[in-house]
């Protein structure tokens, strides 16, 4: 999926303002996906959740925000580091 998908699912999903962690991660996952074509092979992505917790509730875009978060820092310091 593509850009297309987030914003289908910000759509979609703007009248809950909770999702499940199952929901979460699939929307972070086609976010990273997305980063990935700006970092190319510099950026390495691995998510490994246990089943049990892809029931829990969390806040939509949780994971997304943390995301970018930890991805602007790594930009800043991949952008010292070429210097």
């Amino acid at each position: 999926m593509s850009l297309s998908g987030v914003l289908r699912y910000s759509l979609e999903s703007s009248k809950n303002e909770k999702v499940s962690l199952k929901e979460e991660l699939e929307i972070s996952r086609l976010y990273i996906d997305l980063i990935k074509i700006q970092f190319e092979e510099r950026l390495q992505f691995l998510l490994d959740i246990p089943e049990p917790y892809s029931t829990a509730i969390y806040r939509q875009w949780f994971f997304k925000c943390y995301l970018k978060t930890r991805l602007n820092m790594a930009s800043t310091i991949f952008e010292k580091a070429a210097k």
